[in-house]
C-alpha cells in the first residue's frame, strides 16, 4: 500500500502493469459534459494539456468530443490516500489505468471494463 489506498480491485493484462506504476497510471474519470474543453479541464484540474491529451490517447484537441467520458490524471500522490482503485483496461486508449474512486462525487460506478 505504497500509495496509500484503501484497496485496490481487477488486475491488469500484464503484470508488468505494477513493477512500472507512477502517479501517471491513476486517474478519475466522469462523464464528458457539452461545455468541456481540454483548456477549461487542465485548468479546473491543475494538469496540462498536454498530460489530458497523453492519457485520453487524444490526436487533437476537437477528438475530446468524440468521447462519452474523459479522464482526468491525478496532480499529487495525495489524492489517492484513503481512496479505492479499481485497475481496468480501456479499449479507447488501449491500456491498463487504476481507476480512482471520486469519493461519492458518483464518478465511478460498476460499469463493467475490462472484464
Amino acid at each position: 500500500r505504497a500509495w496509500g489506498l484503501a484497496g485496490v480491485h481487477g488486475r491488469p493484462r500484464s503484470l508488468a502493469f505494477y513493477h512500472e506504476a507512477s502517479l501517471a497510471s491513476f486517474a478519475l474519470r466522469r462523464p464528458r459534459r457539452r461545455s468541456d474543453t481540454l483548456a477549461a479541464l487542465a485548468l479546473a484540474h491543475d494538469t496540462d494539456v498536454a498530460a489530458l491529451k497523453r492519457l485520453n490517447n487524444l490526436i487533437t484537441d476537437s477528438s475530446l468530443f468524440a468521447r462519452d467520458q474523459v479522464l482526468i490524471p491525478l496532480a499529487s500522490p495525495a489524492q489517492l490516500r484513503g481512496r479505492v482503485a479499481r485497475i481496468a483496461f480501456l479499449p479507447e486508449i488501449f491500456r491498463d489505468v487504476a481507476l480512482v474512486d471520486q469519493g461519492g462525487d458518483g464518478g465511478e460506478g460498476g460499469d463493467g471494463d475490462g472484464g
